[in-house]
């Protein structure tokens, strides 16, 4: 008489530590890499931080006119000094003017047109 082994396989234990080791090491090194590019990125945003930029109006020093160089050198520091000056005036007045959206106004306009929907719809067998 033929008999059937509906038994289940033997597990492979050393096969699976393998398989999901190969994996978990893969997420690991993926990880240490984000976290070296996070290191990178904010000590790049702490230097920033803590050195200001030479090209701020207030420490924008105008070079010594002569010697080698650009004839209208000092112009351009003028111009940039006055470009930067105008463009953090415009970004303060940017920061300070409140929103032009209004949430209530669009909530209110989707509901009113809901409301003309289901009319048109009631209403269309009546023709």
């Amino acid at each position: 008489r033929g008999s059937v082994d509906n038994k289940r396989p033997k597990s492979r234990e050393n096969l699976k530590k393998f398989k999901y080791g190969k994996i978990n090491q893969k997420k690991n090194e993926q990880n240490e890499r984000l976290k070296k590019e996070n290191r990178i990125l904010l000590s790049k945003m702490m230097n920033i931080d803590e050195n200001p930029s030479r090209l701020h109006p207030h420490k924008l020093r105008l070079p010594k006119s002569g010697g080698q160089g650009s004839l209208n050198r000092v112009q351009r520091y003028q111009d940039l000094a006055k470009i930067t000056y105008e463009n953090q005036a415009l970004l303060s007045r940017l920061q300070k003017t409140g929103s032009s959206y209004n949430v209530s106004r669009w909530e209110d306009d989707r509901m009113y047109h809901e409301y003309l929907q289901y009319q048109i719809s009631e209403n269309a067998g009546r023709v």
